[in-house]
């Protein structure tokens, strides 16, 4: 198992930054390797829905589904997916402070059998990638 945290404040309130991560419309904005989601079967995001999510990694695209494990709005908002065996959670925490957020990302990395061939790989590909996504989600929420 393999984690990793990243943290930002934002001159926003929680409610604002948990919407703003939530909203799949926006999700490209901080995470641009997003090349497009949707909300499998529609409706409001929460609990167990599936979110369909196409990213570009250099030259190729790869779809996948992401599940909502936890949705506790403006507090907590977390997903997870698998892919090659290598399953990855990813928790937004939102600390309200005054008139602004704290906004923790902490993502968690599991190979299981085959998959641990490539849990270190992938969790280093899904570092570098996030390695920004908090310094874009902030300039994205207070523009």
């Amino acid at each position: 198992m393999i984690t990793y945290t990243r943290s930002v404040t934002v001159a926003v309130s929680a409610t604002t930054a948990f919407d703003f991560v939530v909203d799949q419309s926006k999700l490209s904005q901080w995470s641009p390797e997003v090349v497009a989601t949707r909300v499998v079967g529609g409706g409001e995001v929460g609990v167990g829905t599936v979110l369909r999510q196409t990213r570009r990694q250099g030259k190729r695209e790869m779809t996948t589904d992401v599940t909502v494990i936890s949705h506790d709005r403006p507090a907590k908002h977390a997903v997870r997916t698998k892919v090659f065996g290598v399953q990855a959670t990813f928790e937004f925490n939102f600390e309200p402070r005054a008139d602004q957020t704290d906004v923790t990302m902490r993502a968690t990395v599991v190979g299981s059998w085959f998959g641990r061939l490539f849990e270190g790989p992938m969790a280093r590909a899904m570092e570098k990638a996030d390695d920004q996504a908090l310094q874009r989600l902030k300039a994205a929420l207070e523009i």
